[in-house]
């Protein structure tokens, strides 16, 4: 499979029209992780699928501000800045 990932169109493009049956799966399968993830961010009511986004990046950052405080407390002489980074 040429790319992994449900945003890489021109991989879906070249998997689309290279006429085999493995490829059309490929892309069938791109095309269902991209509605079960809408489906997923719309499971409850009323749909949000901006304030389910903007809560998993939220996450994403409180986890990458606890991995630089536990590393920077880890190693005084090599901080990071991987938390304050995702929040600017």
């Amino acid at each position: 499979m040429l790319g992994s990932s449900v945003q890489d169109l021109d991989d879906v493009k070249k998997l689309a029209e290279s006429g085999t049956q493995a490829d059309a799966m490929a892309v069938i399968v791109k095309i269902r992780a991209g509605i079960a993830a809408i489906k997923y961010l719309n499971h409850q009511n009323p749909p949000n699928v901006n304030g389910r986004l903007t809560a998993i990046v939220n996450n994403v950052g409180a986890q990458f501000r606890a991995s630089q405080n536990a590393h920077n407390a880890a190693f005084p002489n090599d901080p990071t800045t991987i938390g304050d980074f995702w929040f600017e």
